[in-house]
C-alpha cells in the first residue's frame, strides 16, 4: 500500500457532483498512475447494464450515474491491467473516510479488467483485498 496513491484518489475524488458522497480512484501499473475516476451524475450505458448485478428487484428504480472505478477502468481500455493496482477513496460530506468497498457491479468491471488488487477506505483506515476470480 502506497498513501500517496490514497492521497490522488482523494483529489480526484472533489471532481464528484455528488454534495454528501465523493469517491475517487486511482489505477496504478509499475508505480504510476495511468487512470483516475470520480462519481459522477452523467450516465453511462456500461454502467447501465453492470447495475443489474446491483439492483436484482429494483433496477428499472435505480439511476445509472457512473462510479469512480468504471470511469477509471474505462479510460484505459486498451492497457493490460493484470499487474495494475486500484485504490480507491471515499468521504463523507463532512470530510471523514467512509467505505469505499467497490459494488458487485464495479467489482465486476474489475475482475473483467484483469486487477487483481485494490486497496480501499474503511471508517477506521485501508483495507487491501486480493480478487479471487
Amino acid at each position: 500500500m502506497n498513501i500517496k496513491y490514497f492521497n490522488i484518489a482523494k483529489e480526484v475524488s472533489k471532481l464528484s457532483d455528488f454534495k454528501r458522497i465523493k469517491i475517487g480512484c486511482c489505477i496504478v501499473l509499475k508505480h504510476e498512475v495511468i487512470a483516475t475516476g470520480y462519481n459522477t451524475k452523467k450516465s453511462h450505458p456500461l454502467q447501465a447494464k453492470l447495475n443489474h448485478l446491483r439492483f436484482n428487484d429494483h433496477f428499472d428504480e435505480c439511476n445509472h450515474y457512473i462510479h469512480a472505478e468504471l470511469r477509471a477502468i474505462l479510460s484505459c481500455r486498451d492497457i493490460d491491467l493484470n499487474k495494475a493496482v486500484l485504490y480507491g477513496y471515499r468521504e463523507d460530506k463532512f470530510g471523514n473516510m467512509q467505505m469505499c468497498r467497490p459494488c458487485d457491479a464495479c467489482l465486476y468491471a474489475i475482475k473483467q479488467a484483469g486487477i487483481k488488487t485494490i486497496y480501499y477506505t474503511t471508517k477506521d483506515g485501508y483495507v487491501k483485498e486480493e480478487l479471487v476470480y
